[in-house]
């Protein structure tokens, strides 16, 4: 069963997101953390052959994305620590309060590992797997051209 759910950020954002059920009891739950503008939506084949191995899972898109867009792009809190400060957080909130007894895990793409350290309740988390989740800092990239 998939579901669409709302979920609000503590500055006043309503995140939108699917919950992916299981037939049977869930072995765990698994938030899906998307890469950079990505909507969710690009994740839900792997959310629903989770969910038909036994997994609830939760997909969302960060503010000013897809289900998540507001009606004004120039909004101040449209900003990328927010996604994990507010966002991430928020979801993490949700989650435990959703299904209290189960253990929950985070796949996350790309900048979905970056902003993984900025929600203050991540320690709810019992694992995290990253997936093209490399540092941002610019130096740690190979340059392609001749630096004389």
């Amino acid at each position: 069963m998939i579901k669409e759910e709302r979920i609000p950020t503590k500055d006043g954002i309503q995140l939108g997101a699917k919950l992916f059920t299981p037939n049977e009891e869930p072995k765990a739950g698994i938030i899906i953390n998307s890469a950079m503008a990505v909507k969710q939506s690009f994740y839900w084949d792997f959310a629903s052959f989770l969910a038909q191995n036994g997994y609830l899972v939760l997909t969302y898109d960060y503010r000013g994305i897809g289900k998540s867009s507001v009606a004004n792009q120039r909004d101040k809190r449209l900003t990328l620590s927010a996604w994990g400060e507010n966002d991430l957080e928020a979801v993490i909130d949700w989650c435990g309060k959703h299904s209290k007894a189960l253990v929950w895990h985070c796949v996350c793409h790309s900048v979905g590992g970056q902003i993984l350290g900025l929600a203050s309740n991540n320690t709810q988390l019992s694992s995290v797997y990253c997936v093209s989740a490399q540092s941002g800092f610019w130096r740690l990239w190979g340059l392609s051209i001749s630096q004389s």
